[in-house]
């Protein structure tokens, strides 16, 4: 990677469309360098241990006279025998605490293991008079912490460029990787890691690994789920300038993916079914998936002084996009031996075949005119106007129009403050807009059988998918204030930015009136949400010598959400688990909602008759699932020259995050709490019968992201070898979290939904993993 530059949403939607309305992250990678040269090598290597460092949940169970007096029972018939085998031989008369019992299965020897990562890169770069190129191979293997959990890539990368004119430059750039993985199951998966050690009894005769909760952990290895990728990226630019007042270019793009996705379960031959019935006699499970997307874009750029003190830069293009997915998912159940894997009639004892095809289409044009004077102030006006194939029927296109001015107001003769530098205040204003997906706006019926009169079956079509031949792009209207400022010669810089985005014509399901026939929901524009925000950064050089020096960046955001209105759609939308989560008019989007306990006025809990606390028929707001504050503190120390060390500080909240491992870890009897007979009641009964709200904590935290350690040995050590440069680092990421209001949990940034948008939530999540990486970079 040479650089990366973030564009953000409406200058991103003018080059880019509707794709781009939440900004683009562009990734600039190598190039070669024209002129007579050597060949420039580049190689590294690097080996690191990945590691589960942060604390495990515990489980408990207090053995009662019952548990030490259960009978043993057999492997297949133990867990319907009530048997305790962990509170055998224990007093039944001994104190509390002497008969509890607290495991952690997921720490037992032989469960996690200390994964690994190993990576290798080579890399050439040279050129001529009229041409340059830059070469790359690479190769990364991984051991995740979990048994059946592996990753493998191999890539390679060419970019080529050629100037046979003086006006004319062509570059073509390509890129293969072939990558592999094989993924356990986690977060809530009946058959996960998490879900059965932490929701297991300690002592207990669980089917396949006493305190476990079903399946341990031999069973769970067993689950072999395999992606495969292949992928090629071609893109070509052709770049014209015949005069130098007029710039040209051509480009064109394709990439290519290929994915297959593999899952199998062996024959099981201990007849206890432990990945169901449907797969005890085998199973296999073939999703084979390519995508194929393609982009033309062309950009024409006319400068031109129009004053000495006027300069003008009017730009126009188009740009085409095409994205092309198929899958197909073959199934067989019934193997005749584990090694015979594959799908037939005569094979399996059943199979069966599903199909996927999406195509999406999207064409936009744009112009954009950026006048300047005396090269001090700017000022920018453009416009996009773009199609989509998912756009209704009755909708056609959509306009983008965007404004913004930058004025260097320190060049100015009147700017008073002599130890600014450069100041430079900046405002923009513009719209971006996000297409709804594939077939939303299409009324679609789906295949199904009928049975007629005279009993026989035909087929018939039902309905599926209501659609909206309305449907049109959400549209965001931005407005950004900001300045940047340069202080004391260039030692401290500053950057402040305020941003107001209202995304007017939102996308939110409607229920279907029953009356139509159809069912579920619709999309429908009837939303409206706000964000508002500061965004700030400070960094300098505090310490600057020949043997030292300490360079330092402070970054703070917020963000403000409001779901301004729903059309008068819905009164709210709920989403995540227990419904916990919602959509609510006049509220942050995906806030947590909790049932409140009612007391009296002596501020006593209100018990029903089974003496369980009496929840409020309202649900109130508790706060926002997402962080309304960002904070991060980079250090780089330098000393001597050639020591490097740097440290990552991160920190985000003003959040809540929903820990439903808690919440299962009470409701299944290995909580502490429910295991203590010197409980407080109140705190039992609060955690037991209290709704939601006991579970929901806020989820402020500080982590180290990461510290690293760099030596670059000398050049005058490296030229007595041949070699230009060569340094070795040692760097730990992930490596703690010193302070968190997230008490219950290990890691406050899960998320079981994972993808998902709005839905958060801990469930047996996996915690990001401490690494540790040597590396060495050499040059010659």
């Amino acid at each position: 990677i040479e650089s990366i530059e973030v564009i953000k949403g409406p200058a991103a939607t003018t080059l880019y469309g509707a794709d781009a309305a939440g900004g683009v992250i562009q990734i600039i990678t190598k190039k070669g360098r024209q002129g007579q040269q050597g060949i420039q090598w580049s190689a590294k290597a690097e080996y690191g241990t990945i590691d589960w460092h942060l604390p495990m949940r515990q489980n408990y169970t207090l053995c009662t006279r019952g548990g030490v007096l259960s009978q043993t029972a057999t492997a297949i018939s133990r867990i319907t025998h009530n048997s305790w085998p962990g509170c055998h031989g224990m007093n039944p008369d001994a104190p509390w605490q002497q008969r509890l019992l607290v495991e952690s299965p997921l720490g037992d020897p032989g469960v996690l293991r200390s994964g690994r990562q190993l990576g290798y890169d080579l890399g050439a770069r040279g050129g001529g008079d009229r041409y340059s190129f830059y070469v790359n191979a690479g190769r990364q293997d991984e051991d995740g912490v979990f048994q059946n959990n592996w990753f493998e890539r191999t890539s390679g990368r060419a970019n080529f460029t050629v100037t046979p004119l003086d006006p004319l430059e062509l570059t073509v750039n390509t890129q293969y990787s072939r990558t592999g993985q094989q993924m356990p199951l986690n977060d809530n998966a009946s058959q996960g890691w998490l879900r059965n050690a932490w929701r297991g009894r300690p002592g207990f005769a669980a089917p396949w690994a006493n305190g476990w909760l079903g399946l341990g952990p031999e069973q769970i290895a067993i689950y072999d789920n395999v992606d495969r990728v292949e992928r090629f990226v071609l893109g070509t630019a052709l770049r014209y300038q015949p005069t130098t007042w007029f710039r040209n270019q051509v480009s064109m793009g394709m990439d290519a993916g290929d994915r297959v996705v593999t899952l199998f379960y062996p024959i099981d031959r201990t007849g206890m079914q432990p990945y169901g019935a449907s797969n005890a006699n085998g199973y296999i499970s073939n999703l084979d998936r390519a995508t194929r997307d393609y982009t033309v874009n062309y950009t024409g750029t006319l400068t031109a002084n129009l004053r000495p003190d006027v300069s003008s830069a009017f730009s126009f293009g188009m740009q085409y996009l095409a994205d092309n997915y198929r899958s197909v998912q073959t199934v067989g159940e019934g193997l005749i031996a584990d090694a015979v894997r594959l799908i037939h009639v005569d094979n399996n004892l059943a199979t069966r075949v599903f199909e996927n095809t999406t195509e999406q289409r999207s064409l936009g044009f744009f112009l954009e005119e950026q006048l300047g004077w005396r090269d001090r102030l700017f000022v920018t006006m453009g416009m996009r106007i773009d199609d989509h194939s998912a756009f209704g029927e009755n909708f056609s296109t959509v306009y983008y129009p965007k404004a913004g001015v930058s004025w260097v107001v320190s060049d100015e003769s009147f700017f008073p403050f002599r130890g600014v530098e450069n100041l430079k205040l900046r405002a923009a204003y513009g719209h971006a807009g996000n297409a709804p997906s594939p077939f939303a706006a299409d009324r679609v019926y789906g295949a199904a059988t009928g049975l007629g009169d005279d009993g026989a079956l035909f087929a018939a079509l039902a309905p599926d998918a209501y659609g909206n031949p309305n449907l049109r792009a959400e549209r965001g209207v931005e407005m950004e204030f900001g300045m940047d400022a340069s202080l004391l010669q260039g030692a401290v810089g500053l950057e402040l930015s305020y941003y107001d985005n209202r995304t007017r014509d939102a996308l939110i399901r409607i229920p279907v009136a029953p009356s139509s026939g159809f069912t579920g929901s619709v999309l429908q524009n009837v939303g409206e949400v706000r964000n508002t925000g500061f965004e700030a950064s400070v960094f300098g050089s505090p310490v600057h010598n020949r043997n030292f020096s300490w360079d330092t960046r402070v970054s703070l955001s917020t963000n403000s959400n409001l779901l301004v209105s729903m059309g008068g759609a819905r009164e709210f939308v709920p989403i995540g688990y227990r419904g916990a989560q919602r959509h609510q008019e006049g509220y942050p989007l995906a806030g947590y909602w909790v049932e409140v306990p009612l007391r009296d006025a002596s501020g006593n809990l209100v018990l029903d008759a089974q003496r369980r606390p009496v929840l409020a028929d309202e649900m109130e707001y508790l706060g926002n699932s997402a962080p309304t504050r960002e904070a991060s503190l980079t250090n780089t120390l330098t000393l001597l020259g050639n020591f490097q060390l740097y440290t990552f500080l991160d920190y985000k909240g003003g959040h809540y995050l929903f820990n439903m491992s808690e919440a299962t870890s009470v409701t299944d009897g290995n909580h502490i709490l429910a295991n203590n007979p010197e409980v407080d009641m109140e705190e039992w009964l609060l955690k037991r019968w209290g709704g939601n709200h006991q579970f929901i904590e806020r989820a402020d935290f500080i982590k180290l992201r990461e510290v690293s350690l760099r030596y670059t040995v000398p050049r005058a050590v490296t030229s007595r070898f041949g070699g230009n440069n060569l340094s070795v680092a040692l760097a730990g990421r992930n490596l703690a979290i010193p302070w968190t209001r997230y008490k219950t949990g290990a890691d406050p940034e899960v998320n079981v939904w994972g993808a998902d948008t709005f839905g958060r939530g801990e469930s047996n999540s996996v915690p990001m993993m401490r690494r540790i990486v040597a590396t060495v970079n050499v040059g010659f």
